[in-house]
């Protein structure tokens, strides 16, 4: 049987804007001065999510479609985002992931349907540290104090490195068996 272990979202992806954890009086986070955190990780404050709503089926070698598909997964993730400043970019952390183009985005005011036009969507190559950013730029800049529906459609690799959606094995009567895990840390 396998195991399938997640928490709140990925991202994946996450968008991220004022994380309590950098407030002057936020506690320390694993030790980790807020301060002392790598400043060049942090996402600009333009967006503020409010909501993620994540679903994600991992492959393994018994649950394969294809043989392309082996430790693999397939993603949907829609982020309710609030626009705190005027932009036109809508950049978060990214691990590991593929989206096909921008039709795998759509991205809406809230509470309506009529998709806003995207210009690109970039992800920024991995620096030495690893990180990893992935941006969306909008045909014109989203509204301050607007909300905003982000759903994106991925696959990624079900990795063994203990980073984004991974997965683990153990041995049960002989047979090798799989789980996966999902690491989400906000930063």
């Amino acid at each position: 049987m396998i195991r399938v272990v997640t928490s709140a979202l990925l991202l994946l992806a996450a968008v991220s804007a004022s994380p309590l954890w950098l407030r002057p009086e936020a506690p320390l986070r694993d030790g980790i001065s807020p301060r002392a955190m790598d400043e060049t990780y942090l996402l600009p404050k333009t967006l503020m999510p409010t909501q993620y709503t994540i679903a994600l089926v991992p492959y393994f070698d018994t649950n394969t479609p294809t043989p392309e598909k082996e430790f693999k997964f397939d993603g949907t993730v829609v982020i309710t985002l609030t626009c705190v400043e005027a932009t036109s970019d809508i950049i978060m952390h990214s691990y590991d992931i593929k989206i096909e183009d921008k039709s795998k985005i759509v991205v809406v005011i809230k509470g309506t349907t009529e998709p806003l036009a995207i210009k690109d969507i970039e992800f920024s190559p991995d620096d030495k540290d690893g990180k990893q950013f992935f941006t969306i730029m909008m045909e014109q800049p989203l509204e301050v104090a607007a909300e905003y529906e982000v759903t994106i459609t991925y696959e990624g690799n079900l990795n063994e490195d203990l980073d984004g959606f991974y997965r683990s094995s153990y041995m049960e009567g002989g047979v090798e068996k799989y789980e996966a895990f999902f690491f989400y840390s906000y930063v």
